[in-house]
């Protein structure tokens, strides 16, 4: 429940995984603002995470912050060390339909060929 997390926080504010805990929640039930929020203070802490750049990036998504989203979830690539993996793939997808939304369709071509 809310009130766990936020005891969680309160208890240890310099916890990336409780603020992301919450912030997971939030996005769940579609407070992308608020997870929006939340994913950056923990992405702050935790710098070298690649999901949390991931998740960020699909909060701007959501909010439809399509630039912005497209350069969290490029950071998100970035940073993930696995070849392949199903993150990745969602990254390449929502790039790709990020561009397309700001009618930038050349750019969405090689997006959309990795996922």
């Amino acid at each position: 429940s809310k009130a766990n997390f936020d005891k969680a926080i309160a208890a240890n504010d310099g916890n990336p995984e409780f603020w992301s805990n919450r912030a997971q929640a939030y996005y769940k039930f579609e407070r992308y603002e608020l997870a929006y929020e939340d994913f950056s203070k923990a992405l702050k802490l935790s710098p070298e995470d690649s999901v949390l750049y991931y998740s960020v990036g699909m909060c701007l998504f959501a909010t439809k912050k399509y630039k912005r989203a497209i350069d969290m979830l490029k950071l998100s690539l970035e940073k993930e060390e696995e070849s392949f993996s199903e993150m990745k793939a969602n990254s390449y997808y929502h790039i790709g339909i990020s561009y397309c939304r700001r009618g930038k369709f050349a750019k969405a071509i090689f997006p959309l060929t990795q996922v």
